[in-house]
């Protein structure tokens, strides 16, 4: 395999797609047999970005939900995400360009989300962008999801360089914390608004930063 000119890692929600409301609604739905719900206060300042069963630990040490009532919430918050993708998924050609731009001039990618890899499997698939990626990975392939460091270290490692060599897309604060954690080349974005062709300068010019160290 020719080297590569670059190695980068994409976020998933808030990067590649905009699922951020797809998984506040879809979790709402799983809360609902227990009479709870998260508002979209404490969805911004508190929950976002983090898994489910993350989120649902947080709400039993609140005293809002049973610890009993996490497994059932996890599933049935995955299939109302499910539903969502595929009524709501469709391909977005300025992700799509930027992902044809870095393929184009010999860059590897990859994805990292804190999403289940169901969920994983299913929007990569429903954008259309798994050919792009050389493998991605979900909460469920790390011992610790975001924020920790271990998904960009898992990362680098299967690109086979050191952390210090992976860009990573990110737009939500864990995901910033686990790049920085794990020593990677950070270009934060504050949504999907921000990831088009026009970022390919952004991550050429971290990438070139790095080099001139």
């Amino acid at each position: 395999m020719a080297a590569s000119a670059g190695w980068i890692a994409f976020d998933l929600d808030g990067v590649l797609f905009d699922s951020d409301r797809l998984h506040y609604l879809a979790v709402n739905e799983a809360l609902k047999p227990y009479g709870e719900r998260i508002t979209e206060e404490e969805h911004l300042s508190t929950f976002k970005g983090l898994p489910t069963l993350k989120k649902c630990e947080m709400l039993t040490a609140m005293g809002r939900l049973p610890a009993s009532a996490h497994l059932n919430v996890s599933t049935l918050k995955q299939l109302a995400t499910r539903d969502a993708i595929a009524r709501a998924v469709r391909p977005d050609f300025k992700v799509t360009a930027l992902l044809l731009a870095l393929q184009a001039v010999g860059w590897r990618q990859c994805c990292c989300s804190n999403s289940v890899r169901d969920t994983v499997f299913h929007i990569l698939a429903q954008l259309d962008l798994l050919d792009f990626m050389d493998f991605y990975l979900s909460n469920q392939d790390v011992r610790r999801a975001k924020p920790a460091p271990d998904m960009y270290e898992k990362a680098s490692s299967l690109f086979g360089i050191p952390p210090q060599q992976l860009v990573v897309v990110e737009d939500a604060e864990p995901g910033r914390r686990s790049a920085l954690g794990a020593r990677c080349i950070l270009v934060p974005v504050e949504g999907p608004q921000d990831v088009g062709p026009e970022l390919i300068h952004r991550i050429l010019a971290a990438h070139r930063e790095l080099a001139a160290v």
